[in-house]
């Protein structure tokens, strides 16, 4: 115990030795479940939302995905599933969304090739629906999402449809599928949106003003130098669902802006967090549009740079809104994440006097892992950075949910549960892309 009442332990961290301090406590914050929910194994939650006034939370196990409720105030849990609804290939949860009083799931689906899984293959992702949250069924199309559909990072509702952003292995370009009724699904952008291949991973939806938009992943840090990247990330707009035209210049002008992580409508405004992992120097950004409609560049002004001005922060993950409050999730692999916000778009504080929050080893809220739930109350999922197990990669970081206080002017909040860094550590090695 040090002087200040923190605790203190030695932990061997991936690649890092280092002595780790733990607050006792983060003022208006929560942790909502015990670690895990007690399963030293539970990886990582990369899914939050509401639904029929219950907090619905997704991830990954090693043996199959896992799903969980909580119900009540203050609320208890319960398992909804920690099987992949009986599909042991069934990985993880990484998208869930409300649609005509339906909750739907979205699951990658990685099949094994031998006992200690070093080596398999992807399948078609699988989606899954629910007019209860207790009973599921499978709503894939038949034959699934097509050759080269690697997972759905992404889903929203939007005039009368759903719609899912279809990941590429690759060898084409993301898709974008939508269904009217549930289960019957059509096809409505693919190959990127026309701009190729290296245009493979819809990371986020936001409606605005009338419009659906899109932000993408456009090509991949890891090949600087080569053809495929980084080329900037895209934001694309539809008014009718069918009709997909861009809607900035790549990256915002800078080709290492390559992920357009989240897009929050806020205040009359669309905004977009962006990735810069490049360059340790630079940062994260996020970008507003406040123009009726976001068309071009001249409609985007930036409202934050190197990353809330801490350039470690070079990963924006998360964001949501709630209680007059926007907020954006920073991943830093030294202090533990940062949950910045602002009220007015410009000005930036941060939403809680730790990082982590108090703990360092909760080092990111993962894109889909932050939501609001009951009124004025933001909630997120908080995760570790990555292990070396023999055999495998995984998450480290147990799944940690929090819950901030009732928002209110100068009141933190949030709800984090989440894996840490990349949800998909495990299966990394084994899908182009994925991260």
């Amino acid at each position: 115990m040090s002087p200040d009442g923190s605790q203190v332990c030695a932990a061997d961290d991936a690649d890092k030795h280092r002595s780790q301090r733990y607050l006792r406590g983060v003022p208006g914050w929560r942790q909502i479940n015990v670690n895990g929910w007690g399963d030293a194994d539970a990886d990582w939650l990369g899914a939050l939302t509401s639904y029929g006034g219950d907090l619905y939370a997704g991830g990954a196990r090693p043996q199959a995905a896992q799903l969980w409720r909580l119900r009540g105030t203050p609320g208890s849990w319960s398992a909804i599933t920690l099987n992949g609804f009986g599909v042991p290939d069934n990985r993880e949860v990484d998208a869930l969304t409300e649609f005509e009083g339906r909750l739907y799931a979205a699951l990658f689906n990685y099949s094994c090739n031998d006992p200690e899984c070093e080596t398999g293959h992807v399948n078609s992702p699988q989606v899954w629906s629910s007019g209860s949250g207790d009973s599921w069924q499978n709503v894939t199309p038949a034959g699934g999402f097509g050759a080269g559909s690697n997972y759905i990072h992404a889903m929203a509702s939007f005039d009368g449809h759903l719609y899912a952003g279809v990941a590429s292995d690759g060898s084409n370009g993301a898709e974008i599928c939508r269904t009217a009724d549930g289960s019957s699904w059509q096809r409505v952008a693919q190959d990127g949106f026309g701009a190729g291949k290296y245009t493979n991973v819809v990371l986020s939806f936001g409606v605005y003003n009338g419009n659906l938009y899109a932000g993408t992943r456009h090509g991949e840090r890891m090949n600087d130098g080569h053809p495929d990247g980084p080329l900037g990330g895209g934001v694309w707009r539809t008014g009718n669902g069918t009709d997909w035209a861009r809607a900035n210049d790549p990256g915002f002008g800078a080709l290492e802006n390559y992920r357009i992580e989240q897009l929050v409508s806020f205040n009359n405004a669309l905004y977009a967090c962006v990735s810069h992992p490049g360059d340790a120097a630079t940062g994260c950004e996020v970008w507003r549009c406040d123009k009726p409609v976001c068309a071009g560049e001249a409609g985007w002004s930036r409202v934050a740079i190197k990353g809330f001005d801490v350039p470690a922060n070079r990963f924006v993950y998360a964001g949501a809104a709630s209680g007059g409050w926007l907020y954006a999730a920073a991943r830093n692999d030294g202090t533990g994440v940062q949950l910045w916000r602002t009220a007015n778009g410009t000005q930036w504080e941060k939403a809680t006097p730790y990082d982590g929050p108090g703990s360092s080893f909760n080092v990111c809220v993962y894109n889909r892992a932050m939501t609001e739930h009951r009124a004025g109350q933001a909630w997120g999922s908080t995760t570790g950075p990555p292990a070396r197990r023999y055999g495998s990669r995984r998450c480290s970081g147990r799944c940690r949910p929090w819950r901030g206080s009732r928002l209110q002017r100068r009141r933190p909040v949030a709800g984090f549960p989440h894996p840490g860094c990349h949800p998909a550590h495990r299966w990394a090695t084994r899908h182009r892309g994925r991260r």
